[in-house]
């Protein structure tokens, strides 16, 4: 468990990046912000990590959540622009070739990936798994430029690459990754196999039920795509393809929409429970408290959307 002070040392220390680093960040206290972040960071983190560990692996989850942000942002919610992905994406190649971090005049995005990969564990033995973590990474960007994509083209969104392409940008393989450099054991092939099987099922999870709940500020705040909107865009339900005006136009589509709502609902809770008859198997490591965790989550996502409420 993350104690209180770690926690807050983690609030103060990414609230410092964002400052020192120009970030403009909407979404409340910076420090509060990360310190909760943090501990659903913890409650993410499987009993691989030793305790001496813990505050690294959460620290770089947590610029990871910064990272995430700072794209998908700038992305939806200001120009529509892709600086931050675009410098990330040449960070990343950079670290690949084991040529040095960030440029002078890096944008935040990039600066922020490289306060990641700059604290990887660097020895030998763990180059597979940092191999792995840049693949990870690799798959994430591709996600986000799907999705920078799709909401420039509407008429190139389809559910199925949606499927494919944008839940990894929900995804939290990272996590796991971040685990597993800094476990203090080396997991057995199979194992690994199934970790990997079973958080790609949560990423899938954790998108739908995000999707449930972020309809209404995409609809009428961001105007960007999701999983509903383009099942129902698919099925030629009117009055989803462009941005609603009012808080009544939106309440007008949802009826439309119900069927949408439970389809998500229930996809989302299949790969859920297929993440966790994968994870539940797994020998050797107690993934009780991270599937608890991660259940919790989704159930709050999921419970955003107004039918829900209703019942």
């Amino acid at each position: 468990m993350l104690s209180p002070s770690d926690a807050s040392s983690i609030g103060d220390e990414i609230a410092e990046f964002i400052r020192s680093h120009g970030i403009h960040f909407e979404r409340g206290n910076p420090r509060q912000y990360f310190e909760q972040i943090s501990h659903v960071s913890a409650s993410l983190t499987l009993p691989l990590v030793p305790a001496e560990r813990l505050r690294t692996v959460v620290l770089l989850k947590s610029f990871y959540s910064l990272w995430n942000i700072v794209v998908d942002d700038e992305m939806d919610r200001a120009e529509g622009t892709r600086h931050h992905l675009d410098s990330s994406i040449q960070l990343l190649l950079r670290r690949s070739r084991g040529e040095p971090g960030a440029l002078p005049g890096a944008t935040a995005g990039a600066s922020t990936l490289d306060a990641i990969l700059s604290r990887l564990p660097q020895d030998a033995a763990k180059a597979p798994l940092r191999e792995l973590f840049y693949f990870d990474f690799w798959e994430l960007m591709t996600g986000f430029c799907f999705e920078y994509c799709i909401n420039k083209e509407r008429w190139a969104a389809n559910s199925e690459e949606y499927s494919k392409y944008s839940t990894v940008t929900a995804g939290i393989k990272h996590f796991f990754d971040l685990d597993c450099l800094f476990a203090d054991q080396t997991l057995e092939p199979a194992t690994y196999r199934r970790m990997r099987l079973g958080y790609e099922q949560l990423g899938l999870a954790i998108k739908f039920a995000s999707d449930m709940g972020s309809l209404k500020r995409e609809l009428v705040d961001e105007d960007n795509l999701n999983i509903i909107r383009i099942r129902a865009m698919e099925s030629g339900m009117p009055g989803v393809e462009r941005k609603l005006e009012s808080e009544a136009q939106y309440q007008a589509v949802l009826p439309t929409l119900q069927p949408l709502f439970e389809k998500t609902r229930q996809k989302a809770f299949e790969n859920l429970n297929t993440c966790r008859e994968l994870l539940t198997g797994v020998q050797g490591i107690d993934t009780a408290p991270f599937l608890k965790a991660i259940t919790a989550i989704i159930e709050t996502y999921s419970k955003r959307d107004p039918f829900f409420r209703q019942k």
